[in-house]
């Protein structure tokens, strides 16, 4: 089978210099690529969707539980830009949120219109990552003297 959607590589210029946090980023990519790995898989099956829904259902409340995270350690470092962070986080939480509502309201039938759910939820989080986490890396490593 052809892949159509490619995966994620994590750099090492993504790292924060936080090793939890570096950890949790992994992590996280590592999830969004078993989540495309099951969408270029599963069949339309309703058990098979079950599944996926499961694991969408998973990375998104790892994703709210990695912000509470977050949001500490950038609290502990003095972070200025937080409370613009923070309401950036919970408009990502409404909006994955949204989207898998939408996306286990549709009937198993619907795999590709469950799939183009799936990747703009994937979207999202990586646009995240991309252009709000790696804002405040400086600010991190300086905080701690790196």
């Amino acid at each position: 089978m052809t892949r159509t959607v490619p995966r994620l590589l994590w750099l090492d210029s993504f790292q924060m210099g936080i090793r939890e946090l570096d950890s949790e980023h992994r992590e996280l990519f590592e999830e969004l690529n078993q989540l495309m790995d099951c969408l270029e898989q599963v069949p339309a099956g309703e058990e098979e969707q079950a599944a996926l829904s499961a694991r969408l259902a998973a990375i998104i409340t790892h994703h709210k539980t990695h912000y509470a995270h977050e949001e500490t350690l950038m609290a502990r470092r003095k972070y200025g830009g937080l409370e613009a962070h923070a309401r950036e986080h919970r408009r990502l939480e409404k909006e994955s949120d949204l989207l898998f509502q939408a996306f286990t309201e549709l009937p198993p039938q619907a795999g590709e219109e469950r799939r183009i759910l799936a990747l703009r939820i994937r979207e999202e989080l990586l646009d995240h990552f991309l252009h709000y986490d790696l804002r405040y890396k400086s600010h991190m490593l300086d905080a701690m003297g790196r």
